[in-house]
């Protein structure tokens, strides 16, 4: 799933394995990140962490 997500979105890859580590396992599909590339992934709900 990683590397389909590396592939689709033009993630690097420590972004695309905690991407498809937070869809597989992570109910809610929230991720904590200031990347804000991380936006265009379908399915995942980034929170940015300047946010808090």
């Amino acid at each position: 799933m990683a590397f389909e997500l590396q592939r689709q979105y033009g993630l690097g890859i420590f972004d695309s394995l905690r991407a498809s580590a937070c869809y597989l396992r992570n109910e809610n599909r929230e991720i904590i990140s200031t990347d804000k590339a991380l936006d265009e992934v379908d399915g995942i709900n980034r929170i940015d962490l300047r946010d808090y």
